[in-house]
């Protein structure tokens, strides 16, 4: 299998280098499994075959697991907020504003950086969505391929992982 670019993940025959999704649902027990089996779904079904329906995907995702997380943590959001304000409000939720995270700590400055560069996969894999992906009433855009959106679905999923993972750490 592994030399036609295949391998077998436990249940199904699949492409190399293809995004791990169940990392993601496993994260916690928080999702609603059916809900997020539609962004799931339509993600291992179009990232090799419609990159801009896969990268619209992964913002939706991204955008359903902030309003989840608020949601259940009782904290009001608007319907229209975008993804940079419910991440500036998830991060706050879960203390993972990166200005926050205490100097004294060993590596706090590398925490900060990183905790900085997951919440710029929100903002940028929203960008990405608005100039390629689906959305808006946008016909396929053209200019981007599988391997772009399995980039940008790659950060998505390890950044709703992340975050998913939190919430449960803090719920405890």
């Amino acid at each position: 299998l592994e030399r036609d670019g295949y391998k077998f993940n436990g249940k199904s025959i699949v492409p190399v280098g293809q995004v791990e999704i169940e990392q993601l649902e496993n994260a916690t027990s928080l999702l609603d499994k059916t809900h997020f089996q539609e962004y799931t779904n339509r993600i291992k079904e179009s990232i090799d075959t419609d990159p801009s329906l896969a990268i619209g995907s992964a913002k939706e995702l991204l955008e359903s697991t902030l309003k989840t997380i608020l949601t259940e943590m009782g904290i009001g959001f608007d319907k229209n907020d975008d993804v940079p304000k419910l991440l500036k409000e998830t991060q706050k939720a879960l203390e993972l504003v990166p200005g926050n995270v205490d100097n004294a700590k060993k590596g706090a400055d590398i925490i900060k950086v990183l905790l900085s560069n997951l919440g710029q996969v929100a903002i940028k894999t929203t960008e990405l969505r608005n100039l390629y992906g689906t959305g808006h009433g946008k016909v396929k855009s053209s200019g981007l391929n599988s391997r772009h959106a399995r980039l940008a679905v790659g950060s998505a999923i390890t950044l709703c992982t992340f975050l998913l993972e939190t919430f449960e750490l803090r719920k405890k």
